[in-house]
């Protein structure tokens, strides 16, 4: 699967790793295009609204 050209905000560092979506944010809120990838440089996820 490709991720686009999605990067950190905070290193820049493009992201390689989607994690999966929680209960809340798949069925409750699943109607916004908001998807949580990991930021290998920063050991974190972050939430980016895709197209």
């Amino acid at each position: 699967m490709a991720y686009k050209d999605y990067n950190c905000r905070k290193c820049g560092t493009q992201f390689h790793y989607q994690v999966p979506r929680g209960f809340v944010l798949k069925y409750v809120l699943g109607f916004l295009p908001l998807r949580i990838y990991f930021c290998p440089k920063c050991v974190t996820n972050r939430y980016v609204m895709t197209k």
